[in-house]
């Protein structure tokens, strides 16, 4: 018969006694075969005793392939379907100082076996030990089922939005074209108490079409499907732009919206329209959120390496309770005391995943209650 392990390394360079003889022990251990000559040098009752008594599986084996001895644990984690420990273990091979993963029975503990090899009494030897890693496996496969899970249901989650979210689309178009064509008096001359219903309606479409993006951007964030189209352009261009966009809603709301961007260039290769959709989100909450008058500053500077923008209010501020979770989706304020705000809650969200798809980080600085809020922008510096 051949040899039924295949180690790669054959040459001992331990002597697991040490060198020492001393008296052996008058003790009868159970041997799997006829070499039991190795076992008896063994020096005492005490190194028997901790051979035998490890926590985890020990098993001296001649470099035939046969168990010369073994420990408890060893023949509790190997054992099982009246096969002998060396039966069991005739299939494992290994490479000095390698692992592999063996198995008593189907259903049984999953065990780790090293090899490494020694001598005793000048005879080289080979030391396994098998530790049990059942719970272990147990762990990583739970952990893998519930990351698929996981990912099963953000994927269906993001096709339910993005089809909800075109369904919403096409009766928007239609209402919001009815509408245009009422207010131009194209269907017909309006009545004078028409006039503000028929503006206030608008309003209210625009918002739903928003909401709707919103819906929509995160579905593709949701499937990993947004892609980025960078190109280089100064920071303080983003700031200015978002000033510019947000010109209606400032006139229409009476608001003071001021910015300030830094002499220095600040080049930043990112998405253009993306990182609008971020700022627009922080300008829209502010306009949005502020009691009163709404007061806003937006400015750009450098911070070591990275462009920061800041979006600045005096609005009601951030419940502390709600500042650490105020970019989770479909959060939407209204700590103790506040009302609850509008919206379906995805703007912060968005705006952070945006943020982070274009290699930057987006946080609340500071907020207090009554006094407003201070949403920083960072993104590194280009080149």
């Amino acid at each position: 018969m051949g040899v039924p392990f295949r180690f790669m390394s054959g040459r001992a360079e331990t002597d697991l006694t040490g060198g020492r003889r001393g008296s052996r022990s008058g003790i009868s251990l159970p041997v799997q075969s006829g070499r039991a000559r190795q076992w008896d040098l063994f020096d005492g009752d005490a190194l028997r005793a901790l051979f035998e008594n490890a926590p985890d599986g020990l098993v001296i084996l001649s470099t035939g392939g046969d168990v010369i001895h073994s420990n408890r644990a060893a023949r509790r984690l190997l054992g099982g379907s009246g096969l002998s420990l060396t039966e069991r273990l005739r299939g494992i091979q290994l490479a000095a100082g390698s692992s592999q993963t063996a198995q008593a029975e189907p259903g049984g503990a999953a065990c780790e076996v090293r090899a490494a090899p020694t001598s005793i009494g000048g005879e080289n030897v080979w030391l396994l030990s098998v530790h049990d890693v059942t719970a272990l496996r147990r762990t990583e496969q739970e952990r893998e089922t519930g990351r698929q899970e996981a990912l099963d249901a953000s994927r269906l989650k993001g096709e339910i939005l993005n089809l909800v979210a075109h369904e919403f689309r096409s009766p928007l178009s239609v209402i919001g074209g009815y509408l245009s064509m009422m207010a131009e008096g194209q269907l017909g001359e309006v009545p004078p108490m028409w006039a503000l219903p028929i503006e206030r309606t608008q309003q209210k479409v625009e918002e739903l079409k928003g909401m709707v993006n919103d819906v929509l951007t995160a579905a593709r964030l949701e499937s990993g499907r947004l892609q980025v189209n960078r190109q280089n352009l100064d920071a303080g261009l983003l700031v200015k732009l978002a000033a510019e966009r947000a010109k209606g809603r400032v006139a229409l709301l009476e608001a003071d919206l001021q910015y300030d961007v830094s002499d220095e260039a600040l080049p930043v290769n990112v998405d253009t329209h993306q990182l609008g959709i971020v700022l627009d989100n922080l300008v829209n909450n502010a306009l949005n959120y502020s009691e009163g008058k709404p007061e806003l500053r937006l400015t750009s500077r450098r911070a070591g390496d990275e462009a920061e923008i800041s979006v600045c209010d005096h609005g009601p501020g951030v419940a502390s309770e709600l500042q650490e979770t105020i970019f989770e989706r479909f959060q939407r304020g209204g700590g103790q005391g506040e009302p609850r705000r509008r919206g379906i809650g995805l703007g912060l969200a968005i705006a952070r995943d945006l943020t982070e798809l274009n290699g930057g980080k987006l946080c609340l600085a500071w907020s207090e209650l009554g006094r407003g809020s201070r949403f920083t922008l960072r993104l590194p510096l280009a080149g």
